[in-house]
């Protein structure tokens, strides 16, 4: 018995001590702009809340608006179509006529196959008509894509970091506009003595505690558990994902864990 009480003794985890930990954003952000141009504006500063698809910069859009315009009212118009659809019918009613003249032998059998052809030409005349108000219906949709290219918004919900532009500059694909953090949820990033790798899953609950000067405690969930190890130290590393509605909690901050008293 007491061989075998030595053994379990031996098998448990080295230190029931809380683990070190390190709070981080679920992601930081590095936005570009896609366009070149001058900037007309900026929406936000530094350390603003923002919601996916917020706006938070916008370029100078003038000539790309004139060209929305442009290609809203040539697709907004049907005239042509419309006009070559009346072509056909009255060629249609120009060959109908023609047969039945024909029957009666009144015109000749090539003065029916000329309104044919007119008819044949004046259809396809039609399907141009139709290809073009789709091509312009294309483009309306392209200069409105283009247009929205000019303005910069938010990929996710987050928190503004810094913002490197301003009013006046020269915006292009190279430079840092703005750097955001995506809050909620947060990670938190630990290592752990080899000691605890069977004892740690992913979807096991423990509680992660701020430390002073903050004394906050939070519930997080284990996401990721890695399976190569780090033979120098003898640990492997976890990941824990914490729910932060509000980002409320902040991020970059050490914690502690404490993966011998789980929370649930």
């Amino acid at each position: 018995m007491p061989a075998l009480l030595l053994g379990l003794t031996l098998a448990a985890p080295v230190s029931a001590l809380p683990h070190d930990c390190l709070i981080e954003p679920q992601a930081v952000i590095s936005l570009t702009s896609t366009e070149q141009g001058r900037i007309d504006e900026v929406l936000v500063r530094r350390g603003g809340r923002v919601s996916a698809g917020q706006p938070l910069i916008r370029l100078e859009e003038s000539i790309q608006r004139l060209q929305l315009e442009m290609a809203s009212a040539k697709a907004g118009t049907d005239v042509e179509l419309r006009a070559a659809a009346a072509r056909v019918d009255f060629r249609r009613e120009a060959l109908a006529r023609a047969e039945r003249l024909f029957a009666k032998q009144t015109v000749t059998e090539a003065s029916v196959e000329d309104k044919r052809i007119e008819l044949t030409l004046s259809e396809m005349a039609l399907e141009e008509a139709q290809v073009a108000r789709e091509l312009a219906q294309i483009e309306r949709r392209m200069a409105s894509a283009l247009l929205d290219r000019r303005t910069i918004s938010s990929p996710a919900d987050g928190i503004v970091l810094s913002v490197e532009a301003a009013a006046g500059e020269y915006a292009s694909d190279t430079e840092e506009m703005m750097v955001l953090a995506v809050m909620d949820p947060l990670l938190v990033e630990v290592f752990v003595p080899l000691d605890y790798f069977d004892r740690i899953a992913v979807g096991d609950s423990y509680e992660v505690s701020q430390v002073a000067p903050l004394d906050g405690r939070f519930e997080a969930t284990v996401r990721t558990v890695d399976r190569v190890f780090d033979a120098a130290s003898g640990t492997f590393g976890v990941q824990l994902e914490m729910a932060n509605p509000g980002t409320e909690i902040p991020a970059g901050i050490r914690c502690t864990v404490d993966f011998d008293q789980a929370s649930h």
